[in-house]
Parts: C-alpha cells; sequence; structure tokens
C-alpha cells in the first residue's frame, strides 16, 4: 500500500516552503508505515498535520496558537478558511488524533486513511500560503 505521488507533490511543496519540521514528521510516518510499524506512523502522522496547522496559521495570519483547534479557529476567524473548509480541517485534525497512535490500536489499513487525509490537509495547507 502507498500514498503515491501525492506523497511526493507534498514533499517537494514542503521543501519549496522551508517547512523543514513537518517534512521530518511527514517522511517518518511514511517511513515508519512501510515498515509496518502503523502506531508509530500514526504518532507522526499527528505531529506532522499539528506542525501544518500551527506554522500555517502563523505565516498566514502572524500569530500562533499553542494548540492546533486554536490555530484553525484563527483561520477561520481571519477569513483564511470559511465554515465548509474550517469544519473538514478540523474533522481531519479530529481523526488523526483518534486512538489509533496507541499500541495494538492500529491496522494497515486505518494507519493508511489517516495518512491520506493528513496528507491531502497538509497539501491543502500548503497550497494556502
Amino acid at each position: 500500500m502507498s500514498v503515491g505521488p501525492l506523497s511526493s507533490v507534498l514533499e517537494t511543496k514542503l521543501e519549496a516552503v522551508q517547512f523543514h519540521v513537518a517534512l521530518n514528521h511527514f517522511r517518518q510516518a511514511l517511513d515508519s508505515f512501510a515498515r509496518g510499524n502503523f502506531e508509530a506512523a500514526g504518532g507522526s502522522i499527528g505531529s506532522f498535520l499539528q506542525n501544518r496547522l500551527l506554522e500555517a496559521c502563523d505565516r498566514l495570519t502572524g500569530s500562533r496558537p499553542s494548540e492546533p483547534r486554536a490555530a484553525l479557529d484563527r483561520l477561520r476567524d481571519q477569513q483564511t478558511l470559511d465554515e465548509g473548509q474550517w469544519n473538514l480541517l478540523r474533522g481531519c485534525w479530529a481523526g488523526v488524533q483518534a486512538v489509533a497512535r496507541h499500541q495494538g490500536a492500529s491496522n494497515d489499513e486505518l494507519a493508511l486513511l489517516r495518512l491520506h487525509v493528513a496528507t491531502a490537509a497538509g497539501k491543502y495547507l500548503v497550497n494556502l500560503i
């Protein structure tokens, strides 16, 4: 199983805008997934998306909240995200944060779903900048 070309596009975009921390988390997630360590992949996916939300908020609004949900709220309040985009990204964040980051609580299909969701959300957030 693979996230295919979308992950390569995201990696290239993260490098171009110098999001090195997010890129590191994303690569760790891909590596953990490839090795079958789905819980570690989940942890890295969560760290990746958290960094993307906080950094996007900082770059787009000039403010960096301490929590991803606050970053989403600020992006909506500053009209960077409309209500639909805010709801979609809020759902992505909630889904990535679910229990599958704990040992024995994930499998390949769930980890792949989280990886796809975070990859798409991360790419969208990079494109906003």
